[in-house]
């Protein structure tokens, strides 16, 4: 791992020895300067942390603060005053200008490693709050805060441009007014169960209504915030589920749809099949109807022939004659007829 570093710059070589010295000691690395230029040239090297006297030759201390707090790149490492000479309008003015901390002459190692390594730990912290603060306001997801009694006291650019709110329209509201009103009472319920029961996470879905009155629906995992045992409010991360929602509503009316549909082709079906009954039933009435007018007509055909047979050994005349065979031909074409209708049917 790198050593960190530290720029020291003071006027006073004896000075600029010991702290260097007592930093190299402690492994840090050194950077030395002697006025105000060489500070600022340094500085561009950005280390974790500088000692800076406040009589610096050709440009002070005081300025060279001034400089690298409005400076981007440097406005974020720690400056550390020695001020000269020592007096409480100085050391006032050291904090004014932007400085952290300082360290006063006699110099002790001890003291000034203890608050060198203070001030290396809260850059580190502050750097790591910096860090979670920007993936809080770069989130995609709405991220709020709220007090005990729901008074919002923090939310995240996100929230602002999705709901179409600015920040003071929204900061000190109860979270209840951005809630649709018919869902207002079901969650005001929700989080006051959470409260009494003192569950640390819930889970809720909700509408919201945005600026210009369009609903949405968000997912939200809301979390107690506790002190000393006592709730002091809760902090909560939602997602837009408007869509979602959508694709829910459109498959529920899919289904419902295909459900009538089935319901449709069932009593289709069984319309179908009654009719086919029916019209199956018609078929067996009908041909037992044509069957018994098959026998009914067999019977007569043959009734006839018999007749004909008896005449045939009478004394007729040829015009009698000529009558009975046409009777019989007749008799004979008629029986053919309903054999290819129906078939032979049983006498």
């Amino acid at each position: 791992m790198d050593k960190k570093s530290i720029l020291v710059a003071d006027y006073d070589p004896s000075s600029l020895k010991f702290l260097t010295t007592c930093f190299v000691s402690a492994e840090y690395r050194v950077l030395q300067a002697l006025n105000g230029n060489q500070t600022l040239e340094l500085a561009k090297q950005l280390p974790n942390l500088i000692v800076l006297n406040t009589m610096l030759p050709d440009i002070n201390g005081f300025e060279v603060c001034k400089r690298l707090k409005s400076n981007r790149e440097t406005s974020k490492i720690p400056i550390v005053f020695i001020p000269e000479p020592h007096g409480d309008d100085v050391i006032a003015k050291c904090f004014e200008m932007g400085g952290d901390d300082y360290l006063c002459k006699p110099f002790r190692e001890a003291a000034i490693l203890s608050r060198v390594r203070i001030r290396m730990n809260l850059k580190n912290r502050e750097g790591r709050v910096d860090h979670y603060r920007q993936i809080v306001e770069k989130a995609a997801d709405i991220i709020y805060c709220a007090d005990r009694k729901g008074r919002l006291n923090y939310v995240n650019p996100f929230a602002e441009r999705l709901l179409g709110f600015s920040r003071e329209e929204i900061i000190g509201k109860s979270y209840l007014e951005f809630i649709r009103p018919d869902f207002a009472v079901k969650v005001k319920q929700f989080h006051l169960h959470q409260i009494k029961e003192k569950v640390e996470k819930i889970y809720t879905e909700f509408p919201v209504m945005t600026k210009s009155r369009k609903h949405l629906w968000l997912a939200q995992q809301a979390q107690l915030l506790i002190q000393d045992g006592e709730i002091v409010g809760f902090q909560a991360i939602a997602r837009d589920i408007s869509q979602t929602r959508r694709m829910e509503k459109d498959l529920r009316n899919i289904a419902n749809e295909l459900e009538i549909t089935n319901r449709q082709l069932i009593q289709a079906n069984d319309h179908a099949s009654e009719m086919a009954a029916k019209a199956e039933f018609a078929n067996m009435a009908q041909n037992e109807l044509l069957a018994d007018l098959s026998r009914e007509i067999n019977t007569s055909v043959d009734t006839m022939g018999r007749i004909i047979s008896q005449l045939s050994d009478t004394v007729l005349s040829d015009t009698q004659r000529q009558y009975v065979e046409t009777i019989r031909s007749s008799g004979e074409q008629l029986r053919n007829l309903i054999r290819d209708m129906v078939g032979e049917v049983p006498k």
